[in-house]
């Protein structure tokens, strides 16, 4: 009986406990713990916060960068386009016309386009348009990339392997290396075993370059060639040069 009546106790003691720990906490009002509950329903955690997209707008592709900047009815698509400025587009078709020796066309050769679909182009010294360039003097223009020219000539029948208008070029005159140096143009002549080289002037110089560069020479015998160096007395002293045909 001992026994019961302890563990009655004992259970009557936690009990009251329990009720005085329960009268103890805090009051919370009605709209307080409404507050409370709106303000935890609010909250977003922040991994979906950053995700979220404003309604209309998408996320670019990187590889999309630069496509909308291209002009409306241009199918080209190469690297070059990225940033187009269709004013200054050297894939633009622009009508070609006839050009005279005496007025001439002025500015720089380049080489544009993919390996499959290049152009060689004239790119206008003022206004930085470009002329696509064809005919029989193609295979030397090609090497004379950078250079500083004036070109003249008529439309070409045929377009470009890029179908683009281009000049048929008739002729042309090197003005100035990328350098800004002038170089001497004119054809390489072999008479025996002494190398000679005629300007477009009309003067004939001897040539003074490397052992290595001479024998080039000996297998261009003909060839048109340009040439930075020095004159000194008869002999052209080479420092540059570049066989163009």
């Amino acid at each position: 009986m001992k026994n019961i009546k302890s563990i009655l106790s004992l259970i009557l003691m936690f009990s009251f406990m329990f009720v005085v720990m329960g009268m103890a906490r805090p009051a919370v009002s009605d709209a307080a713990e409404k507050n409370m509950k709106v303000k935890k329903s609010s909250e977003v955690p922040k991994a979906e916060k950053n995700n979220i997209k404003a309604p209309g707008k998408s996320k670019k592709n990187a590889g999309d960068k630069g496509v909308e900047k291209r002009s409306k009815g241009c199918d080209k698509k190469v690297k070059d386009c990225a940033n187009c400025d269709v004013k200054k587009c050297p894939y633009r078709d622009r009508k070609v016309e006839a050009v005279t020796e005496g007025r001439g066309l002025v500015g720089k050769v380049l080489i544009v386009g993919t390996s499959n679909f290049s152009d060689v182009v004239l790119q206008h010294e003022k206004s930085k348009n470009t002329t696509a360039l064809s005919g029989s003097l193609l295979g030397e223009l090609k090497n004379l990339q950078g250079m500083r020219i004036k070109i003249w000539g008529e439309p070409a029948e045929i377009k470009t392997r890029s179908k683009r208008e281009s000049l048929n070029v008739k002729g042309y005159k090197v003005l100035a290396a990328p350098d800004g140096r002038v170089p001497y143009l004119g054809v390489i002549l072999l008479k025996g075993t002494e190398l000679s080289f005629k300007a477009e002037d009309g003067k004939v110089y001897k040539l003074d370059a490397m052992r290595i560069s001479m024998e080039k020479f000996k297998n261009a015998d003909g060839s048109k060639v340009w040439i930075i160096g020095e004159v000194k007395g008869e002999t052209l002293k080479i420092k540059k040069y570049k066989i163009l045909n």
